[in-house]
């Protein structure tokens, strides 16, 4: 893959109505990767961003409701696993994030609850040890906005449970870099 297929008239417009727009959730880097995941099909890719943005919605409220309190620990339990299983919906499946270009090799993790992060960077870190040559991801963790002085919960989490895997990104504080050694049986 190669930058000019992200050059077309139709990837363009795409950009300018889910990207280049004020309070976009929609990154660039998302835009490509679903933009692969639905082999160049603009009518596939707008059809999957836009129902994207519809579970980002799905997620805020989930996310709220779950912080306004009242709920007992079942129903809390239950409004957990929905959330981490919108985040990871959303996401580019795993089977095919380690077809895209290493550079598109990013997870969003936001919006996940720290057990939901967790789990999902042990199953990509599970995907990455089948394949037969080293790959990094970058795992996407964002600044956190409750605690100005210090790094996200879901961040130091990573760090703690990954600690031979994971560091953080030198370039970006708001980024963690995933590396697992493949056993080089691949996949």
């Amino acid at each position: 893959m190669s930058d000019s297929d992200f050059q077309s008239p139709g990837f363009h417009g795409l950009r300018n109505q889910f990207v280049r727009v004020p309070n976009s959730v929609i990154s660039e880097t998302w835009l490509q990767q679903k933009f692969l995941m639905h082999r160049k099909n603009v009518s596939g890719t707008k059809q999957c961003i836009e129902n994207d943005v519809k579970i980002f919605e799905e997620i805020e409220k989930l996310h709220k409701r779950r912080k306004s309190g009242g709920l007992d620990v079942e129903k809390k339990k239950a409004l957990e696993n929905k959330i981490n299983e919108l985040v990871e919906r959303k996401s580019v499946p795993l089977k095919l994030l380690f077809a895209l270009p290493r550079h598109l090799l990013v997870v969003d993790l936001h919006g996940f609850l720290i057990g939901g992060a967790i789990g999902y960077v042990r199953r990509i870190a599970a995907e990455m040890g089948k394949m037969s040559e080293a790959r990094e991801v970058v795992l996407i963790t964002g600044h956190s906005n409750s605690r100005s002085d210090k790094d996200p919960l879901i961040k130091i989490n990573l760090l703690e449970k990954f600690p031979q895997n994971v560091r953080k990104d030198p370039n970006n504080g708001g980024r963690l870099i995933l590396s697992c050694k493949s056993n080089g049986s691949g996949s």
